[in-house]
């Protein structure tokens, strides 16, 4: 497993969901202006997340499937904060649920171009009622899950006492890569390359795909 470097004032966030079985999450970077935030604001700033979810998401989440829990970590130190919050919450869609590998893909636009820069969110989210035709989301839920979705990252970056968010931002741990040959099978693998020197983008905004979504590949991989 590779250690990755650690990046001053910034701090991640993993939520994680389960229907029956666990389905994923959901993780995403936050750059601070305040002292590094200890284990206790580390619990604040994971039940902040949660709060604002149930606020903001959880109306686009079918009640089958559960936030479980967030954790949040500060990066700029292996030693550094760590919090939890445990308290499940599940989805009040009242729509017929999808298959839980269906998502809503969230893109977010930085202003730095570069290869591979187009970070993302496979949001939990949508009912049958809200497609089209099995492919495409409605437009009229395309359009409020970028309202909320706004509404969401906005009451995160509220922060908590003493820890003061100024960015949601995303942190480009890899650049480039290289190829390695299974030495059997002869096949060619492309991986990627740890960045020496990650820098923060800030993300200047973000919008809902109307492709309908797919973390297939995530859950197997999980």
């Amino acid at each position: 497993m590779k250690v990755l470097p650690p990046i001053p004032s910034c701090l991640a966030a993993h939520m994680t969901f389960r229907s029956a079985v666990p389905i994923g999450g959901v993780r995403f970077y936050l750059r601070y202006t305040t002292a590094p935030p200890n284990d206790g604001q580390c619990v604040q700033l994971a039940d902040h997340i949660q709060a604002a979810w149930q606020d903001h998401l959880a109306v686009h989440t079918t009640a089958d499937k559960t936030l479980e829990s967030t954790k949040v970590w500060d990066l700029s130190d292996v030693a550094g904060g760590v919090g939890f919050s445990t308290a499940s919450h599940p989805g009040t869609n009242p729509g017929v649920a999808l298959p839980n590998d269906v998502c809503v893909l969230i893109n977010h636009h930085v202003r730095r171009k570069y290869r591979g820069g187009k970070p993302r969110t496979y949001l939990i989210a949508g009912d049958v009622g809200q497609t089209l035709n099995g492919n495409t989301w409605a437009p009229a839920f395309v359009t409020q899950m970028n309202t909320d979705w706004a509404a969401f990252m906005n009451q995160v970056k509220l922060g908590v006492p003493n820890l003061t968010i100024d960015a949601h931002v995303n942190i480009p741990y890899y650049k480039g890569f290289h190829v390695v040959t299974h030495p059997e099978t002869g096949r060619a693998q492309n991986v990627p390359d740890l960045n020496p020197n990650p820098v923060p983008d800030v993300i200047s905004s973000s919008t809902a795909r109307s492709i309908i979504g797919s973390q297939r590949r995530r859950l197997t991989a999980g």
